[in-house]
């Protein structure tokens, strides 16, 4: 849109100085054939400029909405994934200590603990506008990229959690990895928030400060984001 503007810009300058060199050169501006030359010239100029002005304000306008409808999408996934993943400090607090307890009280011979974790939900949002994210703005770009990552850790946690191998580790070793899956969970929390804010900040903003920022990325493939397998 910039090059577009300074391309405009710059034809816009040529024809006025063109028309000023016309003007100052030895014309008969009294004469009719010349008259009607310059008005029909000055209404292609004038159509010209109109009809681009309309084209970027139609332009400016679809991306301001398209960012409207993704912040708002993308608020929504990650307030669900919030209330429904994370841990406050006392509640991860709680898990790891009730985890540490009865994976460690274990009797000599018995069955060894292995705890329940429920499957969570993939990755819809963020990979259906996956394309459409250019107008995310720049502000917004960490955030929640490092939402989506720290959801992407945890999805791979879980994955080890359940798999064979880690079946066969020490008591120590799981109850490790079991307090690393609570503290990324309370982790998820903090991205979070601090993605949500930063894109009520934009909607807040009307998104009119992020023009000149605009992103051009897909988020699916800058954060690898893995598809649900379970």
């Amino acid at each position: 849109m910039a090059f577009r503007l300074m391309l405009a810009l710059v034809c816009l300058g040529f024809v006025v100085f063109l028309f000023g060199w016309v003007l100052g050169s030895e014309v008969d501006w009294k004469s009719p054939q010349i008259q009607q030359g310059a008005i029909a010239a000055l209404v292609v100029i004038a159509g010209w400029l109109v009809t681009f002005a309309f084209r970027e304000g139609t332009v400016i306008i679809d991306r301001l909405e398209m960012g409207r409808d993704v912040l708002a999408a993308l608020i929504a996934e990650i307030e669900d994934f919030r209330d429904t993943l994370s841990f406050s400090q006392e509640e991860a607090d709680a898990c790891s200590e009730e985890l540490e307890n009865l994976t460690l009280s274990t009797v000599a011979g018995a069955e060894p603990y292995f705890p329940f974790f429920a499957s969570i939900a993939p990755v819809l949002v963020a990979n259906r506008f996956s394309g459409e994210l250019r107008a995310l703005p720049h502000a917004c770009v960490t955030p929640v990229v490092q939402f989506y990552a720290t959801y992407a850790d945890l999805q791979v946690m879980l994955d080890d959690i359940r798999s064979d191998p880690f079946k066969a580790l020490s008591t120590k070793r799981r109850l490790l990895m079991y307090q690393d899956f609570v503290a990324t969970r309370l982790q998820l929390g903090f991205v979070a928030a601090a993605a949500i804010k930063s894109m009520e900040g934009a909607m807040r903003r009307g998104l009119m400060g992020q023009l000149g920022n605009l992103e051009s990325f897909s988020l699916g493939r800058a954060l690898g984001v893995r598809k649900h397998h379970d």
